[in-house]
């Protein structure tokens, strides 16, 4: 009939558009289903010791980023290992101080538990510390029985700096435990010696370990008070000059090398290239089990797909 209106049905861009967007939809809810595949199990230890406060890592250099300490770096890292991750991975996080290692949570697989593990990670503090002393190669063996115990590979963060000092590393321990799990120690730190600072309430550094306060305790601060009821001259101030200098710290490559290849474990210096992602990522450090899987990344891809034939495809005139 004249002057009637046919309808006209959509573009076709439109209508793949719009399909586009309710593919999405189920994205917001983080769709997954069990499937065979690659994943890892990561036990990542930190070191607590004082050492780690020395402010010589340059996170963001390309941004002229303040330097930051050995310990915030080492937990940056441990975040983006976890972010890293595939789905299905398990993941937990321990401490190191003395000669110990403490875990602090359970293996948690990683997509369901990141933001929790994120907290705990970015909460971690020197002040945890139960000890002042470091004996790393111990405390590697002690990590390597808490990984092999939980069937997870060991990624151990540390500077290398041992307290009291060592002439000559230890390795009759580690090597009765060679094997016991696969791995990495990081070496985290500089390889210029600066000064351990003191930090206050707000982590402000209000001072600076000196030669004697190593000296009097083994670089233990729980016993500064008990020495400071000493007479001047039996603090030992001079011999302590001539000494080790145990109140400066930087990365001790050598004897973590040493450490590493008695354990049979990998060595590698956290820094700005992509060491560090690659070592994780090893063929060699991955599981092949069922575990769940992230599906969001199909359902973006069809989403892409669709958005993609919406732009290519002609619209009818």
């Amino acid at each position: 009939m004249k002057g009637a209106h046919r309808l006209s049905w959509p573009r076709p861009s439109l209508l793949l558009l719009l399909l586009a967007m309710l593919v999405l939809l189920p994205v917001y809810a983080a769709p997954s289903r069990l499937a065979p595949g690659i994943s890892y199990a990561y036990l990542f230890v930190i070191d607590v010791s004082q050492s780690m406060n020395v402010r010589d890592q340059a996170v963001d250099a390309s941004r002229g980023a303040a330097l930051v300490s050995r310990l915030e770096a080492a937990k940056l890292a441990v975040d983006s290992g976890l972010r890293g991750l595939p789905c299905g991975s398990r993941a937990s996080v321990a401490l190191f101080a003395d000669d110990e290692t403490l875990v602090l949570f359970e293996p948690l697989e990683i997509c369901a538990h990141y933001p929790a593990m994120q907290r705990v990670v970015a909460d971690i503090s020197w002040r945890m510390a139960w000890a002042g002393n470091s004996r790393i190669d111990t405390g590697i063996v002690s990590a390597m029985t808490e990984a092999a115990s939980r069937s997870l590979k060991l990624v151990f963060f540390t500077d290398g700096d041992q307290a009291p000092y060592r002439e000559q590393v230890r390795l009759n321990e580690l090597q009765a435990h060679r094997g016991a799990t696969r791995g990495l120690i990081v070496g985290v730190g500089g390889e210029q010696e600066r000064p351990i600072p003191k930090l206050g309430v707000h982590d402000e550094i209000i001072g600076w370990w000196q030669p004697q306060d190593a000296a009097r305790n083994g670089f233990n601060p729980n016993m500064a008070i008990v020495m400071d009821g000493f007479e001047p001259a039996a603090r030992g101030t001079d011999t302590a000059s001539q000494g080790p200098h145990e109140h400066l710290s930087a990365l001790r490559s050598e004897p973590l090398q040493q450490f590493a290849q008695a354990a049979e474990l990998n060595y590698l210096r956290l820094g700005r290239n992509d060491a560090y992602t690659r070592a994780l990522a090893d063929p060699h450090l991955a599981n092949f089990d069922v575990a769940p899987r992230d599906l969001r990344m199909i359902f973006g891809l069809i989403a892409a797909s669709l958005m993609l034939l919406a732009w290519v495809l002609p619209d009818r005139p």
